[in-house]
């Protein structure tokens, strides 16, 4: 059942990944810098909003996998995401004030896309609350189509946007036009519920449970955005197209990983309260040997082949987002490690130690952020890397990451990683080896050398895991019943029925 809920967001996942690429594609050959300057207006907003997100989904993800009373979970999440949006909105408004008092005012283009951003996270907001209602019943289905409505209407409105040569101001409809699309799919899903909303009494409880998340989780999702309007700020708006482009593709990959942090946060809860230690490190271990078996090929082969994949990709005009996408990749697993290790910490009831770690971690990569990517700040010297300084800082606060995340939950909960991840980790790079020495004896006439080299990559790496027995036909057989297209339409027909 878990396994089956998983392939359903994740097959979420590649069509958002899917639909993403191909809207990006598009864009950065024919609006690269347009694209830049969107990207740039909506992280000074995503900034903003990320600073007051407090940890409201995942604790309404929380809240409703503990089987509390729905409708007052719905109510409370929406009085406190209403208060939120409020402050937020005001924080903006004020911040753009002193901006123009000081001179340093934005420009008439980027308020206006600043506006349409804004429109965009108040109404993405109310869609989130939705959206970890299914998650913390379980009901991945009605998830992934909420979120297959927006990433399908934003590309396809992206697309044609670019294709007419639009401004950054109607590209960034795009972005409003999917959301609105999600949030009346959300309402139309949610009537089988049939929630009434009550009084938030619920609310100093949600508090209560968030107040140690709350500037953790804000930090989080700070430096999710940050990273771009730094860059935009000291290198212009086609540095942040060149990062974007780069991290797009890094976000997507990392998003196999990611779609299982919330199924894992409701799952885990579930096993720790019933005393399931067993069943915990089964699912962990589980989690980590698939994933490494198909996220570690992909980093290796786009860390050897990062400026070939850009420039396929992106266009000759965003080759430059290659050496970005190259030192991405090597942060892809140990993201993916840590961001489920830490989630498991959450399902623990480790608030207080994921808030230390996570507060620790968020403050490090901003830090990196400021010394790695500006060439100089209040006259002081510094790395000047640009983009590359804001891999760089991915990169190094993902391995610290999963290494904190990894003793403390063997020091709180005897919890250990998979005792043969190292066999993954050697097989990894002894493949990044056989790919550069292919790189550097062979010329690669056209893209379908690189789609069969990148096949080429996996089989090797299957057959490595098959060698030392990490692979095996029980592992076949599992992966063959989870995407049985029965088995997942059963479980899928089985969230629609009415409560």
């Amino acid at each position: 059942m878990f396994s089956h809920k998983y392939i359903v967001k994740l097959s979420a996942s590649l069509i958002f990944s899917i639909s993403s690429f191909v809207s990006l594609m598009i864009m950065t050959r024919f609006v690269g810098e347009e694209y830049g300057l969107m990207m740039w207006g909506m992280s000074i907003v995503a900034t903003v909003n990320a600073a007051f997100d407090v940890g409201l989904t995942l604790t309404n993800i929380k809240k409703i996998a503990d089987q509390n009373e729905l409708g007052k979970c719905v109510s409370a999440a929406l009085a406190i995401r209403g208060v939120l949006t409020v402050v937020m909105v005001i924080v903006l408004l004020i911040l753009l004030t002193v901006l123009s008092f000081t001179g340093e005012g934005l420009g008439n283009e980027m308020m206006l896309i600043i506006l349409v951003f804004l429109v965009y996270f108040i109404i993405d907001g109310f869609r989130q609350i939705m959206t970890s209602t299914f998650i913390g019943r379980m009901e991945a289905g009605n998830e992934a189509a909420i979120l297959i409505s927006e990433y399908i209407t934003r590309s396809a409105l992206l697309i044609l946007f670019a294709l007419a040569g639009m401004s950054a101001v109607i590209l960034s409809l795009g972005y409003l036009g999917g959301t609105i699309v999600a949030v009346s799919l959300g309402l139309i899903l949610s009537r089988r519920l049939k929630i009434r909303l009550t009084r938030p009494k619920m609310a100093p409880e949600y508090v209560k449970f968030a107040i140690p998340l709350a500037l953790p989780l804000s930090l989080i999702m700070v430096i999710t955005f940050v990273d771009r309007a730094i860059i935009g700020a000291f290198w212009g708006p086609l540095e942040v197209g060149y990062y974007s482009a780069a991290y797009g593709l890094f976000f997507a990959t990392v998003t196999v990983g990611t779609v299982l942090n919330t199924l894992l946060l409701s799952h885990m809860s579930k096993l720790h309260s019933e005393g399931k230690k067993g069943d915990v490190h089964n699912t962990l271990w589980t989690s980590q040997r698939y994933l490494a078996t198909f996220l570690l090929p992909v980093t290796a082969f786009l860390f050897i082949f990062g400026d070939d994949t850009a420039s396929i990709l992106f266009g000759g005009g965003f080759t430059e987002a290659g050496p970005i996408l190259s030192i991405l990749s090597l942060a892809i697993y140990p993201m993916v490690l840590g961001n489920i290790l830490s989630h498991i910490l959450l399902s623990t009831n480790r608030n207080a130690s994921y808030g230390r770690m996570m507060t620790v971690y968020a403050v490090s990569v901003i830090i990196m952020f400021l010394l790695f990517v500006p060439d100089e700040l209040f006259g002081i010297r510094l790395l000047g890397l640009g983009a590359v300084g804001a891999a760089l800082s991915l990169l190094i606060g993902s391995v610290s990451l999963f290494l904190a995340a990894s003793f403390v939950l063997k020091r709180q909960e005897g919890l250990r990683n998979y005792p043969r991840l190292i066999l993954y980790l050697i097989a990894a790079l002894i493949l990044t080896a056989v790919l550069y020495i292919v790189r550097e004896s062979m010329d690669f006439p056209g893209v379908l050398w690189y789609v069969i080299i990148a096949l080429l990559s996996l089989t090797m790496y299957i057959c490595m895991m098959i060698a030392v027995k990490e692979f095996t036909k029980d592992d076949v057989r599992f992966m063959i019943d989870t995407i049985n297209p029965k088995n997942l339409y059963d479980d899928i027909k089985d969230e629609m029925k009415d409560d």
